[in-house]
């Protein structure tokens, strides 16, 4: 077995960071901290974000990172023994020969490990689980399966003395028989252990809770994208640690005397290339930490990304392009710029363990053992790492292109002052309050950004169609400024297993294309395939904070949403069920008109609907109504409508009665038709019953019917019953 094995630069920094665990070889493996990474590091630079996190630059590993295995017990494939790694007899390439049987080969390492609050991880103590706490002077475990699927079928037996105990009890721990923490921190060394009182959390080893990172981005935008910068960024680090202790005086000396190396070296002209290197120099190495380069981070790049800084002189990370608004006649637009070029730094800074880490630079400026969220529930591990006088965090670079585009912020806001939406948001509001993932005390959800959030997933689900890039690989940044009163949203790929990009995205923000792309992904989610229950959700998705949002209509791949696909409503676009003129976009691109309604689906031909043979008006009057459905209906029909009217309100919106409608060529009876719902309640199935369902359901439609077992009576009463 090897002791150490390679991976993509990507995995380690997200999925496979330092403290994670990885199976490979028949083993389970810990990534270590970076102060074991002893083979050569490639440095990478970003100065505002260097500046904002305190650190000199970003590193990984080249080729190889340092393991450990772990966890550190395991049970022998022939005779079931259960032992520590330290037990087993090792050839020389490291495969393990069980001490018991003397079997060699695979082993089985433990399925659980213990975790806490405060990042630390360990081994379950099996032998004082199975003994209780009071162990014999000799323990034998042996693990036994029955072959259920349930834990209550894995037990850990001691040999010596006959204690036995279910794996059940390791999850359903009470009272005194609750495990502390060791305050083990094996990523960093086996034997780091540190006083700790909290409960431990056992869990298993492949579970989501053992590991979430902490992953800060940034953007390189000018001043600190050009060539210029990019031959004395290396040296910037390296003068860094050394103009701490140098008086001012000697500063300017220093600084011209690296800048006429830079020009010997590079052969520049000096006349040019002087003036700019200075001026590189003080703005690099002007001071530390400053808060208003935390306030300003995003900010910062909104105005580079929008065209309100100046472009480099010599352009090099950051190329952009600025296209008239007016030529994409969308009144709501402020600007659009194309993004040819754009590198993107991803810092590791830390992870935590039972709960993730709120989002957002702030976050992760606190120091390692403070809480990272308004609840005070987890704490997080810091991965800031000192080499001689220098420091860093694990990092790594992607390139890519992108289209950025701001929106008039008036007008969004305005929009969702409307009354209709002040009893939409207190659900949302209310479900925040209650979240997790609440990042400050007394924060609210922002209506601007669950609108620009919402647009941006249902622009990355068009764009992934036909710009050539996988879905996975497209991402987001969203820039909401209430106290500037601006907003915008940069939709980018940025890959970092390629130099370069494949221009599909920059080709679809241009004029003739863009504004077509915006509408279609608008009637995309007009209906979505869950509806009427993801149209009709007070809550849904983690922490119950989204509304109109599921996996058939907006949420995205993890790696492609920055605020993991929570906080989003396609309401905020397109309306409700019942009431479209809620949506931002109604009267731009509004799906439905009277009389025949023409859809045009993506994958789907044109759905033509015409309501005709209109016939009498059926009762409001929810007992009135049912009466008259029930009659002369038969037994399964009867049971339907008696749970329909026990969900309905007293009074209904006006139907009509024994009409038709005509689906393409089809046509076929309805027993009652409610138009401002867009319901339709047959008697019976007619011929050709899933066809035409399939069509109307396509066309916004919502059939139900009184002998179909698929017809949900409590689902129909909220369409009819919906204010």
């Amino acid at each position: 077995m090897a002791n150490k094995i390679t991976t993509r630069v990507g995995s380690l920094i997200l999925q496979y960071g330092p403290g994670a665990m990885l199976n490979e070889e028949g083993f389970s493996f810990l990534i270590m901290d970076p102060s074991n990474w002893k083979d050569s590091k490639r440095k990478i630079f970003d100065e505002r974000l260097q500046r904002v996190l305190d650190v000199d630059y970003f590193a990984y590993p080249e080729g190889k990172f340092p393991l450990n295995i772990f966890p550190r017990w395991f049970s022998c494939t022939s005779c079931r023994c259960f032992l520590p790694y330290e037990s087993w007899k090792k050839t020389r390439g490291g495969e393990l020969i069980c001490p018991n049987c003397g079997h060699r080969g695979k082993m089985i390492p433990a399925r659980f490990v213990a975790i806490c609050r405060k990042g630390h991880l360990d081994d379950v103590d099996w032998n004082a689980f199975v003994h209780r706490g009071k162990v014999c002077s000799s323990p034998k475990l042996i693990l036994s399966d029955r072959g259920a699927d349930s834990l209550s079928s894995l037990s850990i037996k001691c040999e010596h003395c006959g204690a036995k105990r279910s794996l059940s009890n390791l999850i359903n721990t009470k009272g005194d028989e609750k495990m502390k923490c060791s305050g083990a921190s094996p990523w960093r060394c086996l034997c780091n252990r540190e006083d700790c009182n909290q409960d431990v959390k056992v869990v298993h080893r492949g579970s989501s809770s053992v590991y979430f990172p902490k992953i800060i981005t940034s953007l390189v935008i000018p001043p600190f994208s050009s060539k210029l910068f990019a031959l004395v960024e290396e040296k910037v680090a390296d003068l860094k640690s050394m103009l701490r202790q140098t008086p001012e005086i000697y500063k300017k000396q220093i600084f011209e005397g690296l800048v006429a190396q830079i020009i010997a070296e590079h052969n520049l002209n000096e006349e040019a290339a002087k003036p700019a290197l200075m001026k590189i120099l003080e703005t690099a190495l002007g001071g530390g930490i400053k808060d208003q380069d935390i306030a300003n981070f995003s900010y910062d790049e909104y105005l580079a990304l929008s065209g309100q800084t100046p472009e480099d002189e010599y352009p090099k990370d950051f190329y952009r392009e600025i296209v008239p608004t007016e030529l994409y006649h969308l009144n709501f637009l402020s600007c659009i710029t194309l993004i040819h070029s754009i590198r993107e730094v991803r810092a590791l800074v830390g992870f935590s363990r039972v709960l993730p880490l709120t989002s957002g630079i702030e976050s992760a400026l606190q120091e390692s053992g403070e809480s990272t969220n308004g609840n005070d529930e987890v704490e997080r591990v810091d991965f800031r790492t000192r080499i001689g006088r220098q420091t860093f965090y694990p990092g790594y670079q992607v390139r890519g292109e992108g289209i950025f585009f701001s929106v008039n912020y008036d007008m969004v806001s305005s929009h969702f002052d409307i009354p209709g939406w002040i009893e939409r948001f207190q659900h949302l509001e209310r479900n925040f309050d209650k979240s997790l993932l609440k990042p400050v005390e007394g924060s609210k959800v922002d209506r601007v950004y669950l609108f620009l959030h919402s647009l941006s997933h249902a622009l990355i689900k068009e764009l992934a169609n036909d710009c050539g890039y996988e879905i996975s690989s497209i991402r987001e940044r969203i820039y909401n400024f209430p106290e500037k009163k601006e907003c915008g949203i940069f939709i980018y790929t940025a890959e970092g297993d390629v130099e370069g990009t494949l221009g599909g995205l920059v080709r679809r923000g241009r004029p003739d294309m863009f504004t077509n792309c915006l509408k279609r992904a608008i009637s995309a989610i007009k209906i979505c395939s869950s509806d009427p229950i993801c149209s009709l959700s007070s809550g849904q998705g983690r922490d119950l904070l989204n509304l109109s949002a599921c996996h058939n209509c907006l949420l995205l791949p993890e790696t492609s949403c920055e605020s993991n696909n929570v906080l989003l409503d396609r309401a905020t676009l397109v309306g409700t069920l019942f009431d479209p003129k809620l949506g931002f976009f109604y009267q731009k691109i509004h799906p439905y008109a009277e009389g025949e309604t023409t859809l045009n689906r993506r994958g789907k031909k044109d759905v033509k609907v015409t309501l005709s043979e209109r016939g009498l008006k059926l009762p409001t009057e929810t007992s009135e109504l049912v009466a008259e459905l029930s009659s002369g209906a038969e037994d399964e029909e009867k049971a339907f409508l008696k749970r329909l009217s026990a969900n309905l309100p007293k009074k209904l919106p006006e139907s009509e009665e024994a009409g038709m409608l005509t689906v393409g060529a089809k046509s076929f009876h309805f027993r009652a038709y409610w138009p401002d719902r867009r319901v339709v309640y047959l008697e019976e199935q007619p011929e050709s019953y899933f066809d035409i369902k399939d069509l109307l359901t396509n066309a916004g439609y919502f059939v139900f019917c009184g002998v179909d077992p698929e017809s949900n009576p409590e689902i129909m009463a909220k369409l009819l019953g919906e204010k």
